[in-house]
């Protein structure tokens, strides 16, 4: 549920990002969306990997950077 969510976050504050201007920020947020679409790819029915606690943490701590640079 993370890496889907996650992707949805990245792929929403990405576009948000480019379409203002903040390259720097839409780059970050593709490159985080990227890796989590690599990661729920291997992630489907017979899973192969998880996502643990730091997988998940990360995810939110990047989320939440990207909704705090928008201020």
């Amino acid at each position: 549920m993370a890496g889907s969510v996650g992707v949805v976050i990245s792929l929403s504050f990405g576009a948000w990002f480019y379409i203002y201007g903040f390259n720097d920020y839409a780059i970050l947020a593709a490159a985080m969306s990227g890796a989590v679409l690599a990661f729920l790819r291997y992630n489907i029915t017979p899973a192969k990997i998880f996502m643990g606690d730091s997988g998940s943490l990360s995810i939110g701590l990047l989320a939440a950077g990207f909704s705090y640079s928008i201020y």
